[in-house]
C-alpha cells in the first residue's frame, strides 16, 4: 500500500487487512515500516492511519511475535508509536524471545513515550537482557537510567550495558553509563570486564580515567592486553601500555601478550611489545 487511497480501495474491495505474508507480517506492519523507513521523505503516516481506520488488527504479530509497535519503535517514528498505542497496541507485548517495544526504542522520545505508558524499565528478555543492554543511543540510555534502569544490570552471562557499549565502540553510551556510576570492574561468567571488550582507544582511556584495574584477568588469566595482542589491535594495545598494564603478565597457559601476538603473526603489535 503506497497511500491511504490505495488502502481504502483495497478495503472496499474486501481485502483482508490482517492477512500475513510468508513471514507472518500483515499489511499494517508493512505500512508502518514503509512509512517509518521513508518518513523523512514522505512526511506522513497516512498508510498506518488508513489501515487502522479500515479495521487492521493492531495486535497481529509476525512469526517472531514482533508487533507493528515494535517495528515502529525500532524505526524511530514517535508519531507512529503514538498512533498505534492510541489504537490500543499493547506496550508490554513481547516477542518469542521476550523482547519488548522498549527494547527496540530507537530514540529517547520513543523510550520516554513508552515509559509514560507504564512500561517497566527493567523488564528482561529470556536471556536476562534489559532495555538498557539494547539501548541504541546515548539519549536512549540516559532516558532509561533516569527512569530507574540499573546501569550495571547484567544478563544471564554477566554482560553489562557498559561491556556492550565498550564492545560496540560507542563512547557516548560509555560516557553516560560511567556518569551513572556503572560498575567498571563487573565481570562476565568468564571473567571478562568492560576493559577487555573495549574496541577503541577513547573507550580504554575513559575506563582508565574512571579507575578500572588494567591488570585484572579473566578465568584463563588473560588481561585486556592479552586480548588485543592476540587480535592485533595495535592502537588499543598502545593505550593499555600507556595506562600502565603489566606487559609481562602470563596467562594460565604461561603465555604473555607478546607470545600471543607472535603466534598470530601481528608484527606491529610484536614490535610494540618488544619496546
Amino acid at each position: 500500500a503506497a497511500s491511504k487511497e490505495v488502502v481504502h480501495l483495497l478495503a472496499r474491495s474486501g481485502a483482508n487487512m490482517n492477512a500475513g505474508d510468508e513471514t507472518g507480517r500483515t499489511a499494517l506492519m508493512h505500512a508502518a515500516r514503509t512509512a517509518l523507513m521513508h518518513a523523512s521523505r514522505k512526511g506522513n503516516q497516512e498508510v498506518v492511519v488508513a489501515l487502522l481506520e479500515c479495521g487492521a488488527t493492531v495486535e497481529v504479530s509476525d512469526r517472531h511475535d514482533k508487533t507493528a509497535l515494535m517495528y515502529a519503535a525500532e524505526s524511530g517514528h514517535v508519531d507512529t508509536v503514538r498512533t498505534l498505542i492510541e489504537s490500543d497496541a499493547r506496550v508490554d507485548a513481547a516477542t518469542n524471545t521476550g523482547r519488548t517495544a522498549l527494547m527496540y526504542a530507537a530514540t529517547g522520545d520513543i523510550a520516554e513515550f513508552l515509559l509514560a505508558e507504564g512500561v517497566e524499565v527493567d523488564t528482561r528478555d529470556q536471556m536476562g537482557r534489559s532495555a538498557l543492554l539494547f539501548a541504541a543511543t546515548a539519549e536512549v540510555s540516559a532516558v532509561l537510567i533516569d527512569a530507574g534502569a540499573d546501569p550495571s544490570g547484567a544478563d544471564e552471562d554477566g554482560n553489562t550495558p557498559l561491556m556492550v557499549a565498550a564492545n560496540d565502540g560507542d563512547l557516548d553510551i560509555v560516557t553516560v553509563l560511567l556518569q551513572a556510576d556503572a560498575d567498571i570492574q563487573a565481570a562476565t561468567v568468564e571473567g571478562r570486564t568492560a576493559l577487555m571488550f573495549a574496541a577503541t582507544v577513547d573507550i580504554v582511556q575513559s575506563l582508565v580515567t574512571a579507575g578500572v584495574d588494567v591488570d585484572i584477568t579473566d578465568q584463563n588469566g588473560n588481561t585486556a592486553l592479552h586480548r588485543v595482542a592476540e587480535d592485533g589491535e595495535e592502537a588499543v594495545a598502545q593505550a593499555l601500555l600507556q595506562a600502565g598494564v603489566e606487559a609481562s603478565k602470563k596467562n594460565e597457559d604461561g603465555k604473555t601478550a607478546l607470545d600471543l601476538a607472535k603466534a598470530e603473526g601481528h608484527q606491529s603489535v610484536v614490535d610494540l611489545l618488544k619496546k
